[in-house]
């Protein structure tokens, strides 16, 4: 079987804040090129994400 990377959220401190988490990934590509590409648009990603729960607060 091969082991597979899963991904949760967790909200914290009364849904104040939500924490996202990746375990046991690793990436298909080389760590330079993954750090360089899939990252860089994970970030972005993430960032985006962020910016849409924060208006969802309001």
């Amino acid at each position: 079987m091969e082991d597979k990377g899963r991904f949760e959220f967790h909200t914290v401190l009364d849904d104040r804040y939500t924490l996202a988490a990746i375990h046991d990934f690793a990436p298909a590509l080389p760590w330079y090129i993954y750090l360089w590409t899939q990252a860089v648009g994970h970030l972005l990603v993430m960032r985006r994400y962020q910016r849409h729960l924060a208006r969802l607060a309001r």
